[in-house]
């Protein structure tokens, strides 16, 4: 098992023991950093678990159609957490979250991005720069957990893919966002739409 698959492990980990979970993307959030938070809320909910999705700024129309969507809360949330999950933020201060978390003792903070490491914060780090997407890691963490993937997921998943490779044409369209791309189809998203 190598650093990024132990990472992952350790994310599924703490996601499943957690009770109050926070997710967030940063400021006026694109398809990719939305999409993965929104797949892995729709995850939390079937799982019965305490979540809020955290964005600001403005959400894009052309992405009002995620499923999720009416999960997304503009309001910073009151009360203790345990955890704290960013989403392909690239840079803590994008979340909007500074003051927040140092009102959270008990609070563990976990990244899942695919930008290069560097001003990202967390107990637990999952980064891949290799990855086409934010989207492709939690693809990962999903099948990690042994998640099914409904298709409202996979919709969140693909949309991810799609935007950030640019409709598979950008150079960072690999072999596994080819094979993700084809699995979440099978799952039930619909590429045209997206």
């Amino acid at each position: 098992m190598d650093h990024l698959d132990k990472k992952i492990e350790e994310a599924a980990r703490r996601l499943l023991s957690s009770e109050r979970i926070l997710l967030a993307t940063h400021e006026d959030p694109d398809a990719d950093g939305l999409s993965a938070m929104l797949a892995v809320m729709l995850w939390l909910k079937g799982q019965g678990k305490e979540a809020t999705a955290f964005v600001q700024g403005e959400l894009p129309s052309y992405l009002k159609f995620l499923p999720g969507i009416d999960f997304l809360s503009w309001e910073i949330p009151a009360g203790e957490y345990d955890l704290l999950v960013g989403f392909d933020y690239a840079d803590f201060k994008r979340l909007g979250l500074d003051e927040w978390v140092l009102n959270q003792p008990r609070l563990t903070i976990l990244t899942l991005d695919h930008h290069p490491e560097g001003r990202q914060r967390g107990e637990i780090m999952a980064v891949d720069p290799s990855a086409a997407s934010t989207t492709i890691l939690i693809h990962r963490l999903l099948r990690h957990l042994g998640a099914d993937i409904t298709p409202q997921i996979a919709t969140c998943i693909l949309a991810g893919i799609v935007v950030d490779t640019g409709g598979f044409l950008h150079a960072n369209t690999n072999k596994e966002a080819l094979e993700v791309a084809g699995r979440m189809m099978r799952a039930g998203a619909n590429l045209p739409k997206i």
